[in-house]
């Protein structure tokens, strides 16, 4: 017994028992995989990072310590503290706690928040936030692409730092952190 099913995708031929085939027209799936094959190049030459080469702490006097973990040193525009709104993406219209403008750009790796580095224009002086209160630590490198890490206060506090979307360790910092 013979049976064909035709389809615009496949046509199944099928003989005997065990017997049978999967016969799909070329044209389509060539198209079809060629797509496939584009797209997949596109995002392998778009530069992917999982998270942002940024981690935040607090230093032993409880000031806040903003480290860019990138292992090449990136050259630096801003350093800014953000108080987002808690409906909105981070943008322009939120509250800028403290910022520092580079001009030449930095390479600085630890930015102390209410201190204003060599090199940098402290243009918002800190204001120091509550406790519970989000914030967001944001560097600008120079070309305006930017990174930046969420974080609380409160959530540092015990030595804890604010590394890929999680709050570390200081020994879990260093392991994550290296090169």
């Amino acid at each position: 017994m013979v049976v064909i099913v035709r389809s615009a995708v496949a046509q199944v031929v099928a003989g005997g028992p065990g017997e049978g085939r999967l016969q799909v027209p070329t044209r389509p799936v060539a198209a079809v995989l060629s797509l496939v094959l584009v797209g997949a190049a596109s995002v392998a030459c778009v530069p992917q990072v999982p998270f942002a080469p940024i981690a935040v702490r607090l230093d032993d006097s409880g000031g806040v310590e903003i480290l860019d973990t990138e292992c090449e040193p990136r050259p630096v525009a801003r350093v800014e503290v953000i108080a987002p709104d808690r409906d909105t993406v981070v943008d322009d219209s939120d509250p800028r706690l403290w910022r520092v403008d580079f001009a030449p750009a930095s390479t600085a790796r630890t930015y102390v928040v209410g201190e204003a580095p060599a090199g940098g224009e402290e243009v918002v002086g800190w204001r120091a936030p509550r406790p519970d209160q989000r914030l967001f630590a944001q560097v600008v490198a120079e070309g305006g692409m930017t990174f930046g890490t969420g974080f609380s206060l409160g959530e540092l506090a015990g030595g804890k730092v604010r590394f890929r979307l999680e709050y570390l360790t200081h020994e879990e910092f260093l392991e994550e952190s290296k090169c």
